[in-house]
């Protein structure tokens, strides 16, 4: 278990475990200990759930939603969707880091699109769109892969407006936790603990919206699902996650730039 906290953090990997994770045996071997750890922290922490009655409702009357939560907190996803009843498909990035987390969400019954705006974005943004227009439940981390961390991008909205999809938001808090310094402030759930699963329907994008009334949804949907997750930290005594600095948020959108350039000319 001592390779999951620098797995997770995604930061300064040691010469040791940078071998073993390119590998596919360690790649593999180290998602499974990442779901079970996951699997651990859920089965031996008390949890409150929230809205959790009228998601059900939600999933019945609905197929083919998109839902939304943030990038530090994708650990527990799995267990704040009924995944069995009506399953869901992450996307993430096609990073090392993205390939870890979505491998370990599989074995919880998690499938995944493999993309981003920066790499493989058209090709994830149609299977998405194919995807949810078929019935299925997409779930999107509007943050990811790169930040700046609580911003909404345009990804998940565009996807909203092709789609006409419902939209939901969901998150979790913990009284124990440990929080990395990634870029996401990553939320590491920890065991024997107490915590609250929040799932929360927002309002839907008008059909052919404005390019200001994308703009203004992109902001609500963003508003919402920070105030979700605050009131979900207030409950478990703890202030919010810092929103990013100035420098931060530059530093995001530079490295998003640079990757994006990066993906053009490996055209």
């Amino acid at each position: 278990m001592a390779l999951i906290f620098p797995i997770l953090q995604g930061m300064r990997i040691s010469k040791f475990t940078k071998p073993i994770m390119r590998s596919k045996a360690g790649h593999a071997v180290i998602s499974w200990l990442l779901s079970v750890y996951v699997r651990f922290v859920f089965r031996t922490t008390k949890w409150a759930k929230i809205g959790f009655e009228e998601r059900d409702d939600f999933c019945r009357a609905h197929q083919g939603n998109l839902v939304l939560q943030w990038h530090n907190r994708a650990a527990m996803v799995a267990f704040a969707w009924p995944v069995k009843e009506y399953g869901i498909t992450l996307v993430t990035s096609a990073h090392r880091d993205g390939r870890l987390i979505s491998h370990a969400l599989h074995y919880l019954g998690i499938k995944h699109i493999e993309g981003s705006a920066t790499r493989g974005g058209s090709a994830a943004l149609r299977q998405i769109i194919k995807a949810i227009r078929s019935g299925t439940n997409i779930a999107m981390t509007p943050d990811g892969p790169t930040g700046p961390r609580f911003e909404v991008r345009e990804g998940p909205i565009a996807v909203a407006k092709m789609t006409g999809a419902p939209v939901s938001i969901l998150t979790y808090s913990m009284k124990k936790w440990k929080v990395l310094s990634s870029w996401d402030r990553f939320i590491l759930p920890l065991p024997f603990n107490e915590g609250v699963l929040c799932w929360r329907k927002i309002d839907q994008l008008p059909d052919r919206p404005s390019s200001d009334q994308v703009e203004a949804y992109r902001k609500y949907a963003e508003d919402e699902l920070i105030k979700l997750s605050n009131e979900a930290d207030a409950m478990m005594g703890h202030d919010p996650v810092p929103l990013p600095t100035e420098a931060e948020i530059k530093k995001a959108k530079d490295k998003s730039e640079r990757k994006a350039q990066q993906a053009l000319t490996c055209v």
